[in-house]
């Protein structure tokens, strides 16, 4: 299994750089991508995101 990518200030610099953009959030960090009207990822405002939940991150960016 790749290993993928668990800090937050990363993850969120390669969302943006392929077009992702905030779009709310409180506890957490809710991202669209205006291409896929219902794709959303949410991220805790932690530094390091758990290996799950960059994985699924990952996923859901289609990054694997």
């Amino acid at each position: 299994m790749a290993r993928v990518e668990t800090n937050t200030r990363r993850i969120i610099m390669r969302l943006r750089a392929e077009g992702w953009q905030r779009i709310g959030g409180g506890k957490h960090e809710i991202y669209g991508h205006p291409g896929l009207p219902h794709l959303f990822v949410v991220l805790s405002r932690q530094k390091e995101q758990s290996p799950g939940v960059a994985r699924a991150t990952a996923r859901t960016a289609g990054w694997i």
